[in-house]
């Protein structure tokens, strides 16, 4: 289980670079500097909390189960930011 929340993980985070190229070139300069600016806080954000998912799952909590569910939540704000770049694309588009 875990295997797989990573794989997915992985394939978000690939939908979420897309989505940011997509929008490097579709954007104007302006806007898109401020997205680059907000997404290297995202990322800083994203770090942090998968430092604290991984303290409090293989922490706090005790059994193997919680490592899926660890994962499965790392895998959830990616998921997250994926989906909202690809609206910002998608309205781009419209």
């Amino acid at each position: 289980m875990c295997n797989c929340s990573i794989q997915a993980r992985e394939s978000w985070d690939k939908e979420l670079n897309k989505y940011y190229e997509l929008l490097k070139v579709k954007l104007p300069k302006e806007a898109f500097d401020i997205l680059k600016e907000s997404q290297r806080q995202w990322i800083f954000y994203r770090d942090k909390e998968y430092l604290f998912i991984s303290k409090f799952f293989y922490g706090v909590n005790a059994g193997t189960m919680w490592y899926a569910v660890a994962e499965d939540k790392k895998k959830e704000i990616v998921q997250a930011s994926a989906i909202e770049l690809e609206e910002y694309y998608d309205i781009l588009d419209f």
